[in-house]
This record gives structure tokens, sequence and C-alpha cells, in this order.
């Protein structure tokens, strides 16, 4: 598809067929800055031509092939001025907006105050020719009336009937074996559950014999405790007795 540029001056905005585009735009440069004629387009988003009439520096403001010239890929510059003419100031090393005369043509020995930063003349480098009958087309343009045309016709009914898959083969991607690092995954994890549920059955074992261990001693202190009681009651019983035998022989 074919691009459109567009300019700027005196703020209003206008199509002008005589500018052309610095390439091709795609997906990566949707807009691009557009140059007269065949002149060549360089960086910091400037035009240069060498056939500079009285008045003109040979470098000018480029135009854009987006409406909306306020964008920075559009690189807005002298917008409100009468003429794109632009010059560089070699004293305090930035660009300026040139002036214009009484009649209207390029004064840039007469520069404005409005001034921007890009790269001094010999930083300057060409990015793009335009080359008589050259003529720019956007491959995003197409792309995106592609697209719509795409969507478009998805949306409507299908003609013919459609056969659904038969349920095996739909579900035919589940039945895939696993990776291996994800088997060795699940080993570990598997081994790790084993190791982890012989320490707890241990754990209870453990802590059942101690548990019974303690329930036969208090049974069998329980036991014990009586027969001793016992046994301290007859030593005091027999303890008196012993002493009346002896006293008589006296």
């Amino acid at each position: 598809m074919s691009v459109t540029c567009f300019t700027v001056v005196n703020s209003l905005i206008s199509t002008t067929p005589s500018f052309t585009p610095c390439g091709n735009l795609n997906s990566t440069t949707p807009i691009l800055p557009c140059c007269d004629g065949v002149d060549t387009c360089v960086t910091g988003g400037l035009c240069f031509h060498e056939y500079s009439a009285v008045g003109e520096s040979g470098y000018y403001a480029s135009g854009c092939t987006s409406s909306d010239v306020s964008d920075p890929a559009c690189f807005p510059r002298c917008q409100d001025e009468k003429r794109p003419d632009v010059v560089w100031n070699t004293t305090a090393q930035i660009w300026h907006c040139c002036g214009t005369d009484s009649s209207g043509n390029p004064n840039c020995g007469d520069p404005t105050k409005e001034t921007f930063a890009a790269p001094a003349p010999a930083s300057l480098a060409t990015y793009f020719k335009i080359t008589s009958g050259f003529v720019a087309t956007s491959t995003s343009l197409a792309a995106s009336s592609t697209s719509s045309a795409a969507s478009s016709t998805s949306s409507s009914p299908p003609s013919t009937p459609t056969t659904a898959l038969p349920s095996s083969t739909a579900h035919s991607g589940s039945s895939r074996s696993i990776s291996s690092g994800a088997a060795a995954g699940i080993g570990v994890g598997s081994a790790l559950a084993a190791i982890i549920i012989v320490a707890l059955v241990a754990r209870i074992i453990v802590l059942s014999l101690r548990k019974r261990r303690r329930r036969v001693e208090a049974i069998t202190i329980s036991m014990e405790a009586p027969t001793r009681t016992h046994e301290l009651e007859a030593r005091k019983v027999e303890a008196p007795m012993g002493l009346q035998e002896i006293g008589p022989g006296r």
C-alpha cells in the first residue's frame, strides 16, 4: 500500500505529494520521516539537498508518514515557522530554525530563536537516498488489512458442515510419556516420601514400646507397695512382744 507524507508549515498540517518516505514501512518501523523530491534522508530527523538556493543551508526538517506530527518518531521541529529550513550554529553547537525574508524565502543567515538538538553536520549519516520513481509501501498496513479480512471471514458461518475429530484423536496429546527429567523428579520424591513414612512408623513403634514399659513398671510398683507395708507393720508388732519375754527374767 502507498504511503502519504505530512508536513507542518505555520502550524498547519497538510499532505505533501512531493515528499517521499525515507524507506518502506513495516512492523519494526511503522513511522518514518519524509524528504522532498530525490533528497537524502540523514540521521537526526533531517533532510539534505545539494542544490541549496540563496538563503538556504541545504538542511531542513523532515516531514512524517504519520498525521500525528507531534509523535517523537516524526521529529517535530520548526512547525511554527514559514519554512522547514534549519541551520547549524557553530558557536553554540546547536541547530536553529531559519528565518524568512519579506518574500517568504528562507534566510538562514538570520535564524529564529527556536533551537533543537541533533548531531552536527559532520556527524550526520545518510540512511536512505530517495531515487526517482521510488514509491514507498507499508507491509504493516497490508498485514493489518489482511488480518481484518481474515477476522471478518472467520466470523461468518461455515458453508459446509464440519466433522468432529474422534475422541481418541482429540485426546492423543494426553498419552505422551513424561520427560526423563520429570521421571527423575518423581523418583526422588517417591524415595523421600518412603523414607519419611518409615521414620514415622519407627517413631510410633518406639513411643508405643516406651509407653508399654512405663505401664508395666507402674503396675509392678503398685503391686510391691502393699507387701512392704505389711512387712513394716509386722515388725512393729513383734518388737514389743520380744521385750515382754525378756522383762520377767530380770
